[in-house]
C-alpha cells in the first residue's frame, strides 16, 4: 500500500453527520485556498471540486449529505462512474460494533515508513486494524495485528510490550497531572498479535496536543530535507554547466593539456634536406 506519509495516491471515504450545507461549506474553503489549482468542475453529475492540499491535487466529491469523496485526480472518473451505479443514497456499511472509527492497514510497516512514530512496526506483520470505540470516560483502542508466523507473533509481542512501557516510563512523572496510565499488552495467539489501550478525555486532548507538534515538527524537517536536496540539484546542475564550457569546440581546437602531461599530438615527422641545385652551364664562346 502507499506510505502515509505520502498521500498523493490515497483515496479516503467519509461519512458523517454534519449535513450537506456544513459538508459543502467545508470544500468550498478550501477551493480559495488551493490559488489557480482550485475550481469546480461543471458537468460532473455532482458536486466535485480540484483543490491543491498537503503537497498534491486532489478532488473532494459531495455525494449527498453524508458522504464526501476525497481522492487522486487520476481516479476521478473511475470514482464517479462507480458512485453514480451506487446512486445518490450510498453509504458506507455500518460498523457491526460500537466503535466509532476502523482502520485496515496491509503492511503496515510501510505504511507508516518515515513517519518517526515511536513504536516500531514489525516488518513481519500482514495487515494491522485498529478500532476506536467513544466510551464516556475517554475512549478505547483495540489493535489486532497478523504476523507470518506463531514464533514471531510472540517474539514481536514482547517487543511492542517493552516498547510502550518505555514510553509510559517517559511520561511518568506527567501521570500527577494527566493521571494514570494504563500498561499496554500485546498478547499473541498462534499468528495473531492484539492489544487494548484505554485514555480518557484529559490525556486524549493532552495526545492531541503532542501528536499536533509531532506532526509539525516532522513537517519542518521535511521541508528542510526537501530544501537541501534541491540546493544540491542546483549545485549540480551547475557544476555540470561549467565542465560543459570546458569541453573542446565543433571548431576543432584542441583542449590545451594540463601541465606535466605528455602532448597527445603525434610527432611530426622530419623536413627532408632540400635537393642540389643542378651546376650552371658553361659559358658560350664569344663569337668573332
Amino acid at each position: 500500500g502507499p506510505h502515509l506519509r505520502d498521500s498523493t495516491q490515497v483515496a479516503a471515504i467519509l461519512d458523517q453527520g454534519l449535513g450537506k450545507p456544513k459538508l459543502r461549506e467545508a470544500v468550498v474553503a478550501l477551493v480559495p485556498r488551493s490559488g489557480d489549482r482550485g475550481a469546480w468542475v461543471k458537468g460532473a453529475g455532482l458536486p466535485v471540486a480540484t483543490v491543491h492540499a498537503d503537497r498534491a491535487d486532489r478532488v473532494f466529491l459531495i455525494v449527498n449529505d453524508r458522504v464526501v469523496v476525497m481522492a487522486p485526480p487520476s481516479a476521478q472518473a473511475t470514482i464517479t462512474k462507480q458512485l453514480a451505479q451506487a446512486g445518490p443514497r450510498f453509504r458506507l456499511k455500518p460498523s457491526s460494533g460500537p466503535e466509532a472509527m476502523s482502520a485496515y492497514l496491509v503492511t503496515p510497516e510501510r505504511a507508516v515508513r518515515g513517519l518517526g512514530a515511536p513504536i516500531t512496526v514489525p516488518k513481519s506483520f500482514r495487515w494491522l486494524r485498529v478500532e476506536v470505540t467513544i466510551v464516556a470516560e475517554g475512549v478505547v483502542l483495540r489493535l489486532e495485528a497478523e504476523d507470518e508466523s506463531p514464533e514471531a507473533a510472540t517474539k514481536n509481542a514482547e517487543a511492542l510490550t517493552g516498547q510502550f512501557d518505555a514510553i509510559i516510563a517517559q511520561v511518568g512523572l506527567l501521570q500527577a497531572i494527566i493521571g494514570k496510565v494504563e500498561r499496554v499488552q500485546f498478547r499473541a495467539k498462534g499468528s495473531t498479535i492484539t492489544a487494548t489501550a484505554r485514555a480518557t478525555n484529559k490525556q486524549l486532548k493532552l495526545l492531541m496536543t503532542f501528536a499536533e507538534e509531532e506532526i509539525r515538527r516532522f513537517d519542518e524537517r521535511r521541508r528542510a530535507a526537501e530544501k537541501k536536496r534541491q540546493e544540491e540539484r542546483d549545485r549540480d546542475e551547475k557544476d555540470d554547466g561549467k565542465r560543459t564550457k570546458s569541453q573542446p569546440t565543433d571548431g576543432g581546437r584542441a583542449q590545451k593539456p594540463a601541465p606535466g602531461s605528455p602532448d597527445p599530438s603525434p610527432p611530426s615527422s622530419p623536413t627532408p634536406p632540400s635537393p642540389p641545385a643542378p651546376p650552371s652551364p658553361p659559358a658560350l664562346p664569344t663569337p668573332p
